[in-house]
């Protein structure tokens, strides 16, 4: 398959169902207005990990709700979050 281009790959994306998406640092403000334009396209289906507070408020700030169960506090050990994120991606049998 040929595309030449985001569009036509956004068009060919809407066929299918959301992708499961862990976006990783998502306390970043431009981060997250790309993250939710492509929920709104239905493209992904995406897990937060980051500051959950500063996710909430910029979520709230663009206009966005970002359910309880999408989002990971992120910490100072890694492999904790890590273990977190895998088990809540198999959970929703990702």
């Amino acid at each position: 398959m040929v595309i030449s281009g985001f569009q036509e790959l956004k068009t060919q994306l809407r066929e299918a169902a959301p992708q499961p998406a862990v976006v990783s640092a998502a306390h970043d403000e431009h981060t997250l207005e790309a993250v939710f334009q492509a929920r709104r396209d239905g493209l992904i289906s995406p897990i937060f990990v980051g500051d959950v507070e500063r996710i909430r408020s910029i979520a709230r700030s663009q206009g966005e709700n970002v359910p309880q169960e999408a989002l990971v506090q992120a910490s100072g050990e890694a492999r904790s979050e890590e273990r977190r994120v895998g088990k809540e991606c198999r959970k929703r049998g990702w």
